[in-house]
């Protein structure tokens, strides 16, 4: 049976994992559920299933590898990422790359609060003159590497894409000024299993949020 991939049929914290696994070859189910409209935002597709999948700790997004559930984003992608021979080799490379995907998560997080904010329009600009150094950083480390871990790509490197081309979307001119992580996302495009994925039906480019968010909730 076919792993399963349960989360809102948008991208959020979930799409870091699709790629992954799109990434890795393996056929999985993306099961979707969906977030009503305004004003109430129902979510009674999921609720109504939350606590009878088996779950320790239900939430979105899960991931059911046969008899094996996990929840918590990072923790399904560092899972897809060690089943397919990636994740580091020892423990220096293993808590190397928990850093550099902590790192991005720092940066998502922010980017979250604010979208989810009803006071989005007064924190946009703040988040906007805030992300400079955030992406100073991740530029600065990229300095001689390929990719965040090097020369080979790893798990971080497919939450810090998402990351970067949906903040890209928020704001198209954010990465002008940084060449290098530009020449990152098109670096990541190109590998073929991302390229032919992004080419089929499977692929989803928006909404990267839920109704309720003031942005990419209708993307």
């Amino acid at each position: 049976m076919a792993p399963k991939l349960g989360y809102w049929k948008i991208r959020g914290l979930a799409q870091p994992i699709r790629l992954l696994l799109e990434y890795n070859g393996v056929e999985f189910d993306d099961f979707m559920y969906v977030c009503g409209p305004a004003p109430d935002f129902c979510k009674k597709s999921w609720l109504d299933e939350k606590f009878t999948l088996g779950l320790d700790f239900p939430n979105l997004p899960y991931y059911k590898d046969g008899d094996f559930s996990l929840t918590q984003s990072d923790t399904i992608l560092r899972y897809v990422a060690e089943s397919n021979g990636m994740g580091g080799t020892n423990p220096k490379e293993r808590a190397t790359l928990s850093m550099l995907n902590g790192t991005v998560d720092d940066l998502r997080w922010t980017y979250l609060r604010a979208v989810y904010s009803s006071e989005f329009e007064k924190l946009k600009p703040q988040l906007l003159s805030d992300l400079p150094n955030h992406l100073n950083q991740f530029d600065r480390y990229l300095s001689g590497r390929i990719w965040l871990s090097g020369e080979k790509v790893d798990y971080p490197d497919f939450n810090l894409y998402d990351l970067l081309d949906t903040l890209k979307a928020l704001e198209p001119t954010c990465l002008d000024n940084y060449p290098r992580l530009k020449k990152y996302l098109t670096d990541f495009e190109a590998l073929p299993q991302i390229s032919a994925y992004m080419k089929s039906p499977r692929f989803m480019k928006s909404p990267y949020n839920n109704p309720i968010a003031a942005w990419g909730g209708d993307v």
